[in-house]
């Protein structure tokens, strides 16, 4: 039983870092886009 909850929290948590680095490469790519708009 401890083991199954283990495992699914796990599960979740690789689940959140793949979300997490979603964002964090959208956050980057606008970030480039607003500073090449700046910069032209």
């Amino acid at each position: 039983m401890h083991r199954k909850v283990q495992v699914y929290l796990l599960h979740i948590n690789n689940a959140s870092i793949t979300i997490l680095i979603r964002y964090l490469l959208l956050f980057y790519i606008c970030l480039l886009y607003v500073i090449y708009q700046y910069r032209s």
